[in-house]
């Protein structure tokens, strides 16, 4: 019997042993959870914070390393889709005619 090296460096059994038992699935970095949402690395930091989201953390206490289910990453409830931003418009402003305090006398000295 073969088994296959996958890249993840974890040999797998081949299809056909595996009735009824699933394959292991690659958990996703916040980077690439990122990518297949469409949205910045931080909403998924966010998400994970604020448990909307659910991961597995492989970091210290300090540095955190999450880890996204496929599948979690789905069951998040689809976020509100950001309002276009349109530039303002400009407005022009005229100047009010400034007259000198003087009003039209000149001080000679």
């Amino acid at each position: 019997m073969v088994r296959a090296i996958v890249p993840g460096g974890l040999p797998q059994q081949p299809a056909q042993s595996l009735k009824g038992v699933t394959r292991p699935v690659s958990l996703l970095t916040e980077q690439e959870a990122a990518v297949a949402a469409r949205v910045h690395r931080k909403t998924i930091r966010r998400l994970i914070e604020q448990g909307r989201l659910k991961a597995a953390d492989y970091g210290t206490a300090r540095q955190h390393n999450y880890r996204i289910h496929p599948d979690d990453l789905a069951r998040v409830a689809p976020l509100p889709a950001a309002k276009p931003v349109t530039p303002p418009v400009p407005t022009f402003r005229r100047r009010a005619n400034r007259q000198s305090a003087a009003r039209g006398r000149v001080a000679v000295w």
